[in-house]
């Protein structure tokens, strides 16, 4: 059939492009669906096209609201850490952030045992009570997109670091995203890492980084800024 259509499009002076043309200047077809589909079907993320059957730590979720395996900077927003069956929810870690002291000023806190929402809203409304500035844990507290509302991204706690598994599968993901090279804050803050400088007095958190196939966990006291990237939770059932 389709030698029949071509036999007459040639006869009249016409290619299949031309009608596809004509179809997309009358408004037959919609060229930026189209051009989505084209762009998904690249990347390997529409169901249509790839179906990801399983979700596991060290891939990446996506602004089009699918897993993928592979990194893309335009698609991936954040790189899943760990999968939890029983809630069926993901815990994900932004690859976009930015570079931030910890604290400035305020008394002691120790945020050992907290997880990284509660140490996060912690710290956060610490600072507020003593007017002074707790820029990593309210940036995260600021951060929303299209999987999480302002006051549910958070700072990871060492304790969520540590209970990580497939790390190397995750490190991997990291190194994709050219966060390799970081240093990020933690929300956990252990109250002997207080130091005075001048007038004022830095409170820092424990920090972690990648190093070859794992992360390494920090605790000397450290005021320069560093990276500070949002983790937050996300519903499977919303994405997939």
């Amino acid at each position: 059939m389709l030698d029949s259509v071509y036999a007459m499009l040639k006869s009249i002076g016409m290619t299949p492009e031309d009608v596809v043309l004509r179809w997309i200047e009358e408004g037959k077809i919609d060229w930026n669906r189209i051009a989505e589909l084209a762009k998904q079907k690249e990347f390997g993320k529409n169901s249509e096209v790839k179906k990801i059957k399983e979700v596991k730590a060290g891939m990446f979720l996506t602004v089009n609201k699918t897993i993928c395996d592979q990194f893309s900077p335009d698609e991936c927003v954040a790189i899943i850490l760990k999968v939890f069956t029983d809630s069926n929810e993901a815990l994900v870690f932004s690859v976009r952030g930015e570079t931030l002291a910890f604290a400035r000023g305020g008394k002691p806190a120790d945020t050992s045992g907290f997880s990284g929402l509660n140490a996060t809203h912690f710290l956060s409304q610490m600072a507020k009570d003593m007017n002074v500035i707790s820029e990593a844990a309210d940036y995260c507290l600021e951060y929303e997109n299209d999987f999480v509302s302002k006051g549910n991204a958070f700072l990871l706690s060492k304790e969520e670091l540590e209970s990580l598994d497939n790390v190397a599968d995750i490190c991997k993901a990291f190194d994709a995203a050219r966060l390799s090279d970081k240093t990020f804050w933690t929300s956990t803050t252990p109250a002997y890492n207080l130091k005075p400088d001048g007038e004022n007095v830095y409170q820092t958190a424990y920090t972690f980084s990648l190093r070859g196939s794992k992360f390494s966990i920090h605790s000397e006291y450290v005021s320069l800024p560093l990276a500070v990237h949002p983790a937050y939770k996300v519903k499977l059932n919303q994405i997939l």
